[in-house]
C-alpha cells in the first residue's frame, strides 16, 4: 500500500514512524482463513479422499478403503453406515447398493452381520484380526447396516432392494442380544464388542451407545417399512419405544451426563451422552443438565477440535486389549463424533462448537486428517471417517 508523505515536526515524524510501521506490519500478517475458506477447502479435500479411497472387486463392484496407507483394508460395516449418511452425495447410487449388497451378502446363517468383509469376499464378524478375534461378533453392526439400507432406499425409491433386504436386515437386529427392557446388553460373562470406535473397550451390562443406535435403526426400519409395506413397522415402533422409555437407566444424576453402561465401564461417555441428546432421547431435565456438563468440561475432553471419549485424565476401566493413556480409544481424541456432537453442542453454546470446528479444520490443514490425536501424537493419515463426519457439517 503506499505510505503517507513523510511530516516535518517531531511530534509529525513520530505519528509518521508508527502509521508506517503498523501500515507494514498489517501487509506482512496473514489474515486467518474464513469460514467459508475453510469450507471450500475441507469440501476438495473430501472429494479427493473418496475418490482415493475407491477401490473395484473382480465382478466391477466398488469398494471403498478406510484411509490412504489401507492399514485397515477395506472399510467397515459401521464406517460405510457413516459414509453414506455423511458424504452420500459423493457416492453413486450404484456405488451404495453394491456396498450394501456386498456387507449383506456376508451374513451369517445365525443372523448375524459381519463387521466387515474383506477383498476376497470374507466376512469378518468381530473386530480384532482376521485370525484374531476380540470376540463372536460386535453388536452394532445390523443397527448400522439396517440403518444404511433405509437411507440409501428413502434416496433412491429402490423398493425392490429394501423388499429383499428387509428380512436379512430383521434378523439381524433380532440376533443382537436386548433386555427385557430393551436395552441392548453384554453379559460380563461372555462380552462381545460394542459400538465400533470402542471396540477394544469391554463395557458389559446395558449400553447406552448401542442402545441408541439400535433404536435409530428401529425407527428408520419402522418408516421404510409403513412406507413399502414390507416388515413390520410395529414391532419396530415398539422396540424403539422400549429404548426411549429406559435410556434414563443410564443417566448420572450428579453429573448430569450418561455412563457408558452399568456394570464394566460404568463410566461418563462423552460421545454417548451427545448422541442421546441428538436423538432426542433425553428428557428436557436430562438434556438441560447434560448440555449444562458439556459446556463447563469442554476443556477435559477437547483438544485441537476433537473429542476425547472420557473426561480427561480417566481412561476405560477394563479392555479387550491394553493401550496406554492418550492411545488410540484409551484417551485420544477423535474427530468421528462431531457429525451429532457439535450440533448438540451450539444448543447450549453456539462459540464453543464454532470453535470445535474451526479449530478441528485447522487441525486437519496443519497435521492431515487423521484417526486420532492426542498431544503431539497423530495416528492414520487420511482417514474416511474422521474426514466424512467434519464434512457433513459443512457440504452445503
Amino acid at each position: 500500500m503506499p505510505l503517507p508523505q513523510a511530516p516535518h515536526s517531531l511530534l509529525a515524524v513520530s505519528a509518521f514512524l508508527a502509521t508506517t510501521l503498523f501500515a507494514s506490519f498489517s501487509d506482512t500478517q496473514a489474515k486467518p482463513p474464513s469460514f467459508e475458506e475453510n469450507a471450500e477447502w475441507m469440501r476438495a479435500e473430501m472429494a479427493r479422499l473418496v475418490l482415493n479411497s475407491r477401490g473395484e472387486l473382480p465382478d466391477g463392484r466398488t469398494v471403498f478403503f478406510a484411509d490412504k496407507t489401507k492399514h485397515y483394508n477395506l472399510i467397515f460395516t459401521r464406517g460405510f453406515g457413516y459414509l453414506q449418511e455423511w458424504v452420500g452425495d459423493l457416492l453413486t447410487f450404484e456405488e451404495r447398493k453394491g456396498y450394501l449388497e456386498y456387507l449383506l451378502d456376508g451374513q451369517r446363517e445365525d443372523g448375524c452381520i459381519p463387521d466387515r468383509v474383506n477383498f476376497k469376499g470374507r466376512p469378518i464378524y468381530s473386530p480384532g484380526g482376521e485370525n484374531k478375534p476380540l470376540a463372536d461378533h460386535a453388536v452394532d453392526n445390523a443397527s448400522f447396516l439396517a440403518s444404511s439400507a433405509c437411507l440409501y432406499f428413502q434416496d433412491s425409491g429402490d423398493i425392490a432392494f429394501f423388499r429383499d433386504a428387509e428380512p436379512k436386515l430383521r434378523r439381524g437386529l433380532d440376533f443382537i442380544r436386548r433386555a427385557d427392557n430393551g436395552l441392548v446388553f453384554n453379559p460380563t460373562d461372555n462380552p462381545e464388542c460394542v459400538y465400533g470406535f470402542t471396540d477394544i473397550v469391554q463395557k458389559t451390562g446395558h449400553l447406552l451407545f448401542s442402545s441408541v443406535l439400535y433404536y435409530k435403526a428401529c425407527r428408520d426400519m419402522e418408516a421404510a417399512s409403513e412406507q413399502t409395506g414390507v416388515g413390520n413397522p410395529a414391532e419396530y415402533r415398539r422396540r424403539a419405544d422400549l429404548i426411549k422409555e429406559n435410556i434414563g437407566l443410564l443417566w448420572d444424576k450428579k453429573s448430569g451426563a450418561f455412563f457408558a453402561a452399568d456394570e464394566q465401564c460404568h463410566q461418563i461417555d462423552i460421545w454417548g451422552t451427545a448422541f442421546v441428546i441428538y436423538h432426542g432421547l433425553a428428557t428436557k431435565r436430562q438434556e438441560r443438565k447434560a448440555l449444562k456438563f458439556l459446556v463447563s468440561e469442554y476443556d477435559n475432553y477437547a483438544q485441537n477440535g476433537q473429542i476425547r471419549h472420557l473426561l480427561s485424565p480417566e481412561t476405560w476401566s477394563d479392555l479387550f486389549v491394553d493401550k496406554p493413556a492418550g492411545v488410540y480409544q484409551n484417551g485420544a481424541y477423535w474427530a468421528t463424533p462431531l457429525n451429532w456432537f457439535i450440533p448438540v453442542l451450539e444448543k447450549a453454546s453456539p462459540e464453543l462448537a464454532q470453535k470445535t470446528l474451526e479449530e478441528c479444520i485447522t487441525d486437519f490443514k496443519a497435521r492431515g486428517i487423521n484417526e486420532w490425536v492426542y498431544n503431539e501424537n497423530v495416528k492414520l493419515p487420511g482417514y474416511l471417517v474422521s474426514a466424512s463426519s467434519v464434512y457433513s457439517l459443512i457440504r452445503e
